[in-house]
């Protein structure tokens, strides 16, 4: 057991470093970016040789499967960053709205070309106010998607609620209302591996409950279980 609370106390330092790593690894240069990936891995290691240490001695069944689904969380997260990191691509652009052209690919900073596999048009655009104050309550876009040919459908498309279209998610962003120009902002992300990111953030909030929140043998009936079993 000792071993295992040092490779925790191991862990948990490395828990503080990790997002500043995993947030490196976006924006760092070569160098940096090379740091910052061997400082996610070996984080990985570590939760690795974490479990496979833990055998749960005096701790009840809860506890351990808490304990399991909370590291394998932590392990599916930090694989579903990764595998978005090499294989996942996003890119934003300002759509103007209105103008009636169907658009089909988008170029990034860098100079490279992303294709969507579909078109987009942005239709219209609103902004709901508050009648008391007359602040920005909402922003509303309809979009025109076009797909294989087939006949455009419209969508609606809010801040925090994406629209979805042969993998990818377009995001609503933000707008610009100027020089009789108005064109929206958005975000479009294509993440392969979501799902397994999705799960990892299940598996942690479950591992959590089962070993905060779910009954746990008091400590009193362990030690005389373990004096019995003596």
């Amino acid at each position: 057991m000792k071993k295992f609370y040092t490779v925790s106390y191991m862990l948990l330092f490395a828990l503080t470093l990790v997002s500043l790593v995993i947030a490196a690894i976006a924006s760092a240069g070569i160098l940096l970016r090379m740091a910052a990936i061997s400082g996610v891995i070996v984080f990985s290691l570590l939760q690795a040789v974490c479990l496979s240490l833990y055998r749960g001695a005096g701790r009840s069944i809860s506890y351990r499967i808490g304990f399991a689904l909370l590291h394998m969380g932590l392990l599916c997260f930090i694989g579903g960053s990764f595998v978005f990191i090499i294989a996942g691509e996003k890119a934003t652009a300002a759509v103007p709205v209105g103008d009636g052209v169907y658009y089909t690919e988008i170029m990034r900073d860098d100079g490279s070309v992303t294709d969507f596999g579909f078109s987009v048009s942005v239709v219209s655009f609103t902004v709901e106010k508050y009648k008391d104050t007359g602040l920005d309550r909402e922003y509303n876009a309809v979009l025109s998607i076009g797909e294989d040919g087939a006949v455009p459908k419209e969508a609606n498309l809010r801040v925090n609620h994406t629209v979805r279209c042969n993998g990818w998610k377009i995001y609503l962003m933000s707008y610009s209302d100027g020089s009789g120009s108005e064109s929206v902002t958005l975000l479009f992300k294509r993440d392969l591996a979501e799902f397994i990111t999705t799960a990892g953030c299940v598996f942690v909030i479950a591992g959590a409950c089962a070993m905060c929140l779910l009954p746990q043998a008091p400590r009193s009936i362990k030690r005389e279980e373990k004096e019995a079993a003596v």
